[in-house]
């Protein structure tokens, strides 16, 4: 027979990974349809499902967390602990190292792609014109032109592209490119970070019952305020769901209380 806290783990699995396919589909269906009179490759749909796993992963601690709980018999914080550290541990890994590695073939291709429809214009436009006109003079001075990157070296300085490790050596060695891989690297840090908070959301909105909305419409509220609501990053995600966390969890403490402190009545 399984023990208590392996069967957490179990439902607390099943519902995380139905949770992430969902979040993965939504944003598939969302970026593919988007892309216009583009083709769609095979590198177009490894990225748009690098970009719903990154936040597919932390969003589906909520539900994960939240069904874990209520179907245990006796649910132990340390088994919400447990399934908490694994969530954050997954979400790590996919934004740390999954996702930008996914990513990678297709902003290689949209470079290429980039790259030679400007050529194409640029040749358009040559053959167009009647007169060749002759290249300016250099001046005394002037700095030397700067030698254009090729695909390969724009997608290796690429800070989405970088896994967590190489993002942090770059930032130490890249000082023209250092603040915007501190900044990548701190929105990991943030994704990883509402993982867990979302957790203790989902324990916490587990043990008000009847009292709390259904966890997927949680989850389609974090959903679309993290994803799909213009200006908001993963911190601020945080820090709201963070005080939400905080307020259910004193509300269920004092619901608690106020049962336990209640007389029971005595037979006649």
């Amino acid at each position: 027979m399984k023990s208590e806290s392996t069967a957490f783990i179990g439902r607390a699995l099943v519902s995380f990974f139905i949770a992430l396919l969902g979040a993965t589909a939504l944003e598939c269906v969302i970026r593919l349809s988007s892309r216009g009179a583009v083709p769609i490759t095979a590198a177009m749909i490894e990225w748009a499902v690098s970009r719903g796993v990154i936040f597919g992963v932390p969003l589906a601690m909520l539900p994960a967390l939240w069904y874990a709980r209520t179907g245990a018999r006796q649910p132990l914080a340390r088994h919400g602990v447990q399934a908490a550290l694994l969530g954050v541990l997954l979400t790590i890994a996919v934004v740390g190292w999954v996702a930008p590695v996914g990513m990678r073939a297709y902003n290689l291709e949209r470079i290429q792609r980039i790259r030679r429809t400007l050529e194409e214009n640029t040749r358009a436009r040559r053959s167009a014109e009647v007169a060749i006109p002759r290249p300016p003079a250099r001046r005394a001075g002037a700095p030397p032109a700067l030698r254009p990157m090729t695909p390969e070296e724009a997608v290796a300085v690429d800070a989405t592209t970088k896994t967590w490790p190489d993002l942090i050596l770059s930032a130490r060695v890249d000082a023209d490119r250092a603040r915007l891989y501190r900044l990548e690297s701190r929105r990991r840090a943030e994704l990883a970070a509402l993982a867990g908070v979302l957790a203790f959301l989902g324990w916490t909105l587990s043990s008000l019952g009847r009292h709390a909305l259904h966890p997927v419409m949680w989850w389609a509220a974090t959903w679309l305020l993290t994803v799909r609501t213009p200006g908001v990053t993963a911190g601020t995600s945080l820090v709201m769901f963070g005080v939400a966390a905080v307020t259910l969890a004193m509300m269920s403490r004092a619901a608690d209380g106020s049962n336990t402190a209640q007389p029971v009545p005595h037979e006649p």
